[in-house]
């Protein structure tokens, strides 16, 4: 489930960046399938997605490279929050209607977009073959996050010799000062 969810988070984004650019692009920047640090690269804009259960407080960060910022590019935590409900409730969706829904909208502007979306979510280990109706999901809420060297964060450059590999939780309460509303992220990506 865990992973399910970290998928919709980066669906729904692919969804929203859509909307602001073309879908080659968007597909072109979205890293998080091929385990890249971060889940979107789309110029000087870095976007790392994490999914939360609704009645979590905090996120798994699982890199100290998921948050290290980069020289010249912006980097932006978005959380989305997922509540579970029935299938078939008003507002819900699984995550096959989201990967259909997601689809539909970046082959209406451009059907030849539809052979990378596959590859990507084949990439991100969906495959059609399995059956995911019976989990469904309501986005709750989305919160972007300026990331910028006060963020609270670990990043690679931090760790002494001998260490890597760092999974941590990261508590929202504490990033509040570095909340920003969603638009500021897609203000961003205008340069």
């Amino acid at each position: 489930r865990e992973e399910q969810q970290g998928l919709i988070g980066e669906l729904l984004t692919v969804e929203i960046l859509a909307d602001r650019l073309p879908p080659k692009a968007v597909l072109a920047g979205w890293r998080g399938p091929l385990d890249e640090p971060k889940d979107f690269v789309l110029g000087g804009v870095a976007i790392e997605v994490k999914a939360r259960h609704v009645t979590k407080d905090a996120v798994k960060v699982s890199s100290e490279h998921q948050l290290q910022l980069q020289s010249g590019q912006a980097l932006w935590l978005v959380v989305i929050a997922l509540a579970p409900v029935t299938p078939g409730a008003t507002g819900g969706f699984t995550l096959d209607a989201l990967v259909e829904r997601v689809s539909r909208k970046l082959t209406a502007v451009d059907p030849s977009a539809d052979a990378a979306f596959q590859s990507l979510l084949l990439s991100a280990g969906y495959s059609v073959d399995d059956d995911y109706s019976e989990d469904a999901w309501a986005e709750t809420a989305t919160q972007a996050y300026e990331v910028d060297a006060t963020f609270p964060r670990i990043q690679a450059a931090d760790l002494p010799a001998g260490l890597a590999s760092v999974t941590y939780w990261l508590g929202l309460n504490d990033c509040a000062p570095h909340a920003r509303p969603f638009s500021a992220v897609l203000e961003s990506l205008d340069g």
